[in-house]
């Protein structure tokens, strides 16, 4: 389970319905813990996201039927019932062999991060940020975000390639702890450098300090900013 997300690489459904992912309740598929839309044929690498509280060991994915309103998931007090075959539930057991967590997933699951998260998301960098290329990103919180007049940032907000600009000088290419930083210049993938500073074990960026460091990935790290970059 990768940011609270289950990959089913393939399925087939005879129509448009939706793939299911079930907790475990003795033995047997119970509570609904995510679900995801799904159209008529074969489908790949459909993303599930799902509530990491109901997490169990064994999760069950299953497909439904998109029987009443037209887009609408209604299960168990609606018509989107479980699909058979021939009497027999389609549904596939599996393991949860761990949960992991890319860049992507703690810029999205950290509270500070919020703001943020609505950039990548705007500059659609998601997939960058979770892909399987290492990366370290200072990250601006909140309070950093807050620090920019709310015209100049609905303004970078609203121009996504200025956006994608301004996240990636926040990137740099491989997993850098806080305690391999070094002074010195470190090229972004933006392409332009930023100067770090560690002073008496304190790391800076451009100035911006450093306020929580080594927030650790499955493909890099995060270190929390307080001032965004320029």
């Amino acid at each position: 389970v990768i940011d609270n997300t289950v990959n089913v690489t393939r399925l087939t459904s005879g129509g448009p319905g939706w793939i299911v992912i079930h907790a475990d309740a003795d033995g047997k598929p119970g509570p609904v813990i995510g679900y995801s839309a799904v159209p008529g044929g074969i489908s790949a690498n459909v993303k599930v996201e799902i509530d990491p509280a109901g997490l169990t060991d064994t999760l069950y994915a299953m497909l439904h039927e998109d029987a009443g309103e037209v887009g609408t998931y209604e299960f168990p007090d609606g018509s989107d019932i479980p699909v058979s075959v021939r009497d027999k539930v389609v549904v596939k057991p599996f393991q949860v062999t761990g949960t992991e967590q890319t860049v992507r997933g703690i810029v999205l699951s950290d509270p500070q991060f919020s703001t943020l998260a609505a950039a990548v998301d705007a500059a659609d960098l998601g997939d960058a940020l979770a892909g399987g290329d290492e990366i370290t990103l200072f990250a601006p919180t909140n309070d950093a975000f807050a620090d920019i007049p709310q015209a100049a940032l609905d303004a970078v907000l609203a121009d996504p390639e200025q956006l994608a600009q301004l996240l990636l000088y926040h990137a740099v290419s491989g997993k850098v702890m806080s305690s391999d930083l070094t002074d010195g210049d470190v090229d972004t993938l933006q392409g332009e450098p930023v100067s770090v500073a560690v002073t008496n074990g304190k790391v800076t960026v451009n100035g911006a300090a450093v306020t929580t460091p080594d927030l650790e990935a499955v493909n890099g790290v995060v270190h929390a900013i307080n001032s965004v970059l320029y």
